[in-house]
């Protein structure tokens, strides 16, 4: 036995074969017998456990499936989070949906095109453009209804659904914009000059939405431009500037949720202001507006709203993880 090779004399320099394993790929690994016949090879129960661990394929940006070129092209791969993080956000919406319904007709008069409801419209489709167009085309690919797989599959039917729900989200948002700029008009009598007319923003609200909505108006056309008209634009181009799409529609959401929050507040402040506590109810300068009190099931609804909002935003955010 003596003149059998030993384990040292037969086996390749470590280093070297890591380096062949490393470049034949995930699935094959070079013999470290290679060359000897089955006599000089070392005779043991267990073969030598030097064999470099298999590496994963890199991975796509939180994805699964090995880059390559054939994915570049694709929405960055993920797993699709489960039924109740897919679920979630859209029973929030809902809920929130419901309360804001009720709010507007309760506490502000429904919809209508009088100076005592028109801003029902500048609520509710402002809302929609939010809530419903804006986070749906924000879960379009984190969170599809369809699924993941199916998505890979269509890819661009699923593009055309996320065109499509931002193109729906700025026809909301262009008709509540000239609602409550005909709701300012007509709830300032034609003799009298506004105090503050209707370009003059002096609210957190007001300028939370501008900034929203100038972000949204350079998002929107580059990203049409490079994925929907130019579908066949370079790949590595599409693939840089899709961090950026992703991270700007993070902050388009993030700042629609916020102005909507502002906007609830703008108002229910407003409706307080012009409410008179049942106590001065009949004195002279006081108004007949008791409905609407801190204590009241309004001023509830409108808090409510705020916490489905946060909670909305909370719940989209975490199909991202």
């Amino acid at each position: 036995m003596s003149g059998l090779p030993t384990r040292a004399s037969t086996s390749l320099n470590l280093e070297n074969f890591l380096d062949d394993a490393a470049g034949a790929g995930f699935d094959s690994y070079p013999d470290p017998y290679a060359g000897l016949d089955a006599e000089a090879r070392p005779h043991e129960e267990t073969p030598p456990r030097f064999y470099p661990p298999k590496r994963s394929p890199p991975l796509s940006f939180r994805g699964l499936v090995p880059s390559s070129e054939s994915f570049v092209s694709m929405t960055p791969c993920r797993r699709q989070p489960p039924l109740w993080a897919t679920l979630a956000p859209r029973a929030i919406a809902l809920a929130y949906a419901s309360i804001h319904v009720l709010w507007l007709d309760q506490a502000e008069g429904g919809v209508g095109l009088s100076a005592s409801n028109l801003f029902g419209y500048h609520g509710l489709l402002m809302s929609l453009f939010v809530v419903l167009f804006t986070q749906e085309a924000v879960l379009a690919y984190s969170a599809p209804l369809w699924g993941v797989e199916w998505g890979w599959r269509h890819r661009a039917a699923v593009k055309a659904i996320h065109a499509t729900l931002h193109i729906l989200g700025l026809t909301s948002a262009i008709l509540g914009l000239i609602a409550i700029s005909h709701y300012k008009t007509l709830s300032t009598p034609p003799s009298t000059t506004p105090v503050y007319p209707n370009y003059k923003l002096y609210s957190p609200h007001s300028w939370l939405g501008v900034t929203m909505l100038a972000l949204w108006a350079t998002q929107f056309p580059l990203g049409f431009i490079l994925y929907v008209l130019n579908a066949d634009a370079d790949a590595e181009t599409k693939r840089d500037f899709g961090r950026y799409h992703r991270y700007l529609g993070a902050c388009v959401y993030a700042l629609g949720l916020a102005t909507v929050a502002t906007g609830l507040q703008d108002m229910q402040g407003s409706d307080l202001a012009a409410s008179t506590p049942p106590g001065l109810v009949g004195t002279v300068g006081a108004d007949n507006m008791t409905g609407y009190l801190p204590d009241s099931q309004l001023a509830e609804f409108a808090a409510a709203q705020g916490v489905l909002v946060a909670a909305m935003g909370i719940a989209t955010f975490f199909t991202w993880v």
